[in-house]
């Protein structure tokens, strides 16, 4: 049994450097401009896309160090669950409004398709089946998920609502100020926030439980 859990912990340990790796080379990425440092890219910190994967790819460091370590860390794990929850929101808001809105091809091209898809997708497949042995994520774990959106969120509108673009603020590159009804956007977002993070820690204890009960046979 003790072989067993060891084995579970370096293939977890090694998915998350690999997922990690992934998203700090695509942001990376951005600055490269045929072979040279292109110092103009520092926008791309602006979007949430590239500050969940970033989110993300921390905790994966973070649990991949506790796995090799064969720590069972309770932190380690709700950090990872935030940052899955994170990038879940960004996979479903690309998935379901940036895609039909814009172009599936545009959202899915270059370095987007890591960030948009396969990243987020390994990182949240990683925790609900990988991490740290079943470490299950109680129910107060929820609203420390919804702190980066929230603090983001916070953020957007003032650069992009309160601000604007003409005023030094950003452009509404989200779509989420259309005809100004940021108040509308504002709250499904943040409940879709919280339904996506409900569920993810309901497939991580339920994958959890089942963990738990095999390594006791």
């Amino acid at each position: 049994m003790q072989s067993r859990i060891k084995i579970t912990g370096i293939i977890s340990a090694a998915a998350n450097i690999v997922f990690a790796v992934m998203a700090i080379t695509a942001v990376a990425w951005y600055f490269n401009d045929n072979g040279t440092f292109n110092p103009h890219e520092f926008h791309v910190f602006r979007y949430y896309t590239t500050d969940s994967n970033l989110l993300a790819a921390a905790a994966a460091v973070a649990v991949a160090v506790c796995e090799l370590r064969g720590v069972r860390s309770k932190a380690a794990a709700v950090f990872k669950f935030i940052g899955a929850s994170t990038v879940s929101l960004t996979f479903m808001t690309v998935l379901c409004f940036l895609g039909p809105i814009t172009s599936y091809q545009g959202v899915y091209s270059d370095e987007a398709f890591w960030l948009h898809l396969v990243c987020p997708l390994g990182f949240v497949m990683t925790f609900v089946f990988l991490d740290l042995r079943g470490e299950r994520i109680s129910r107060g774990a929820l609203l420390w998920s919804l702190v980066p959106t929230a603090i983001y969120g916070a953020i957007y509108i003032v650069m992009v609502v309160i601000l604007g673009e003409n005023g030094g603020g950003w452009p509404d590159f989200y779509l989420f100020n259309v005809g100004g009804r940021w108040y509308l956007t504002l709250p499904i977002m943040v409940a879709a926030a919280a339904a996506l993070a409900a569920l993810l820690r309901l497939a991580r204890n339920a994958a959890a439980g089942k963990k738990n009960e095999s390594t006791e046979k």
